[in-house]
């Protein structure tokens, strides 16, 4: 098998967060007097970065201000997250075979690294990329300063956006499902695989005999 990539997103797919994420973001459209979107409705037109879509949603805030609200509620509410079922189990079998692991996330560096440290994910990832908006961009660096092609870039994401960006890097998009966000708006990106657990990631480096995957 030809040397391979594993990236992943954190909120929603490292994490088990959605529900403590989205209700960080109402809370943002609260604070500015505006009806807090479904999250079906904030997803369905979500097509990059996030600042769009408050400004799409009526919120002309600067984005530090918005990204201060939102890391607020976020932040109180962190005791109550939890990792993904199977998370820590995959990253440390991946690390331990010497597979190439790296984190790529919109997450805050401030909210994020507590978080990885909590759960003691922050070694497992050889590199770690925070508040980020392209992500298509970053996964195709990361890929050329390994020197692996996109191709044998797998990247593990929850949202429809990940796997619009993961395809357009040219590396292959792998759908978290059951992660709280709306299936039918996931698949419809047409992502190039989908699991329903995070040790089913193991499968596309060979190491599934790990992952107690059938």
């Amino acid at each position: 098998m030809e040397e391979r990539i594993a990236l992943f997103d954190l909120n929603g797919t490292i994490l088990d967060d959605t529900g403590i994420w989205f209700d960080s973001v109402r809370e943002t459209f609260t604070h500015y007097g505006k009806e807090p979107p479904t999250l079906y409705d904030y997803i369905r037109g979500f097509s990059g970065d996030y600042l769009r879509r408050y400004r799409d949603l009526g919120i002309q805030a600067p984005r530090e201000e918005i990204n201060g609200i939102y890391e607020r509620y976020y932040e109180t509410h962190m005791n109550q997250i939890n990792l993904s079922r199977g998370a820590y189990h995959t990253l440390k079998t991946l690390i331990g075979n010497g597979v190439f692991t790296g984190l790529v996330t919109a997450q805050t560096k401030k909210l994020a690294v507590p978080l990885l440290k909590r759960f003691g994910l922050y070694r497992m990832f050889h590199c770690r990329v925070y508040d980020v908006l392209d992500k298509a961009r970053l996964i195709r660096e990361i890929c050329e300063n390994e020197e692996i092609a996109p191709k044998n870039c797998f990247y593990l994401g929850d949202s429809p956006p990940d796997v619009t960006a993961a395809k357009k890097a040219g590396a292959k998009a792998v759908s978290l499902l059951d992660s709280g966000m709306p299936e039918d708006l996931v698949t419809a990106r047409e992502p190039d695989f989908t699991v329903r657990d995070v040790r089913e990631f193991l499968k596309f480096f060979g190491l599934e005999r790990f992952g107690d995957i059938k």
